[in-house]
């Protein structure tokens, strides 16, 4: 049995399917100090899924001024072999799949902006 939610999909606004609901979550890599875990900031972690444009997605993002902060650990571009590996992943996928005058790309690399 499909749960349909009431909340939109990001992309089409059509309804979405919950796929799994795993309650109240913390950041992940967010190190935070022995003082602050008393505050530790936590969202509710729910997928999605569009059965219209078959979009899997949160339901509810987190707080983008909680999830990149100075405490936050990871950024794609402070790490040379995450650059350079989402630099031979654009290659192989432009190789592979892409045309240059009819092609569009969405990067898949970004997590950090």
């Amino acid at each position: 049995m499909e749960i349909f939610l009431n909340s939109k999909c990001k992309i089409c606004n059509s309804r979405l399917v919950e796929i799994n609901d795993f309650g109240e979550m913390p950041l992940a890599n967010n190190f935070i100090t022995k003082a602050n875990f008393k505050k530790e900031y936590f969202f509710k972690l729910k997928t999605g899924f569009c059965n219209e444009c078959k979009m899997f997605q949160l339901i509810e993002q987190p707080d983008k001024s909680m999830m990149f902060n100075e405490n936050y650990a990871f950024k794609t571009r402070t790490s040379k072999f995450m650059v350079d590996h989402f630099q031979k992943m654009a290659d192989k996928i432009y190789k592979k799949f892409l045309r240059p005058d009819e092609s569009s790309v969405l990067e898949i690399g970004c997590n950090d902006g």
